[in-house]
């Protein structure tokens, strides 16, 4: 297995950290239909229609403060029902790169705070950090709002729960 097979599909889109103006800099990146069928493939799910990140990048003196405004559609498969469905996603994550933040120092934060990231190399990709917060927003269990449980339509009447089965037991031995 060479080093291409292992490596997740992405997009890449480098921003040099040393190179932003003080007034910091505005990027739009939206996936081409080509990236986003190979992210739906990475996130496994069938499809992602729609992708836009507006990412706002301002220097500070260890590194770049980055406020994403994640915009998507993605074809999802329902739980209960194993139909496909639409799923819409939009979401504002705050974060701060810093070049002298250490993981292992990583304090309790609350919701409203911002996400901290050491910044490694001076060089932020916002390509992968659009499709990591992408996959992180996902819902794990996507349901239809109208959604027909196929258990309902499949299930033995005769048993209404996994332990209908051993309450014939009980009864027995009494």
């Amino acid at each position: 297995m060479t080093a291409e097979n292992i490596v997740p599909e992405t997009i890449s889109r480098v921003i040099d950290v040393g190179s932003l103006e003080e007034t910091g800099a505005r990027h739009v990146l939206e996936p081409t239909q080509t990236e986003l069928a190979a992210i739906a493939r990475r996130l496994g799910i069938p499809a992602v229609n729609k992708l836009r990140g507006e990412f706002e990048l301002t220097p500070t003196h260890a590194g770049a403060d980055v406020i994403l405004r994640l915009d998507a559609e993605t074809v999802r498969t329902c739980v209960a029902s194993l139909e496909p469905m639409l799923e819409t996603i939009r979401e504002e994550i705050r974060m701060s790169f810093d070049r002298n933040y250490v993981e292992d120092d990583a304090e309790d934060f609350s919701e409203d705070d911002v996400l901290r990231e050491p910044l490694l190399g001076g060089e932020i990709d916002i390509g992968e950090l659009l499709v990591q917060h992408l996959s992180l927003l996902l819902d794990p269990y996507p349901r239809k709002t109208d959604a027909e449980s196929l258990a309902g339509k499949f299930r033995d009447a005769t048993l209404l729960s996994p332990f209908s089965s051993l309450k014939g037991l009980v009864d027995r031995e009494s």
